[in-house]
């Protein structure tokens, strides 16, 4: 397949070897630029990996992109490689958001994590590009995450947020799922300090004892 899209993909190459054919594309204006960031093993993945996207130069043949990344290991042993599926990355934010494991990111497509990163972890081709694609971020968005914040540590049921207007019907079901994340958190906080209220009808958590 040949793209001039911006695309991302998952490497599980030494660092070393990586970014040299990173650094070979990039000399060679075969890319104009590319970010990736180092994972440790996680709830994601087992392994230690690298998530990076780039953006071509021009049209590029992702299948032997992707050779140029089999990094052989020993005899009978199975080549280091990136995954076989490119990944077409419309949204620059969402990467950034998603490699960093920015909490109200996750929380908004039902994600968890055990580990989080910082905008510092990310390397990049081109510093100046990626301290403005960082600063060009926008997390309004997730600002109603506080509001869901707020009404599990004031005990308000989550249809009150949606009868109010401050969660829209039709993302009812998401944010449902932030609410119900949260309230887990808050049990674990409050279980030794009283009793978990509950909802007759709809056996849900609504809120604790003080």
């Amino acid at each position: 397949m040949r793209t001039r899209r911006r695309i991302s993909n998952i490497s599980y190459n030494t660092v070393d070897f990586f970014e040299n054919i990173i650094k070979e594309l990039y000399n060679s204006h075969n890319i104009e630029w590319c970010y990736w960031i180092l994972h440790k093993a996680d709830t994601d993945d087992t392994k230690n990996h690298i998530h990076f996207v780039l953006q071509p130069s021009g049209s590029i043949d992702t299948f032997q992109l992707h050779d140029l990344f089999i990094q052989p290991v020993d005899y009978n042993v199975k080549p280091l490689c990136v995954t076989s599926k490119w990944f077409f990355t419309n949204s620059l934010d969402d990467w950034l958001l998603y490699v960093i494991h920015y909490k109200p990111y996750l929380l908004s497509k039902g994600l968890t994590r055990n580990i989080f990163y910082d905008f510092n972890d990310i390397k990049s081709t081109d510093e100046d590009a990626l301290k403005y694609d960082i600063n060009a971020i926008d997390t309004t968005k997730y600002n109603r995450l506080n509001i869901i914040k707020d009404a599990v540590n004031n005990k308000i049921p989550f249809a009150t947020l949606v009868q109010n207007g401050q969660i829209p019907i039709n993302l009812r079901t998401q944010y449902q799922f932030q609410y119900k994340e949260l309230q887990k958190l808050k049990y674990a906080e409050n279980r030794k300090k009283g009793f978990i209220q509950i909802d007759k009808e709809t056996a849900e958590i609504i809120g604790f004892t003080d």
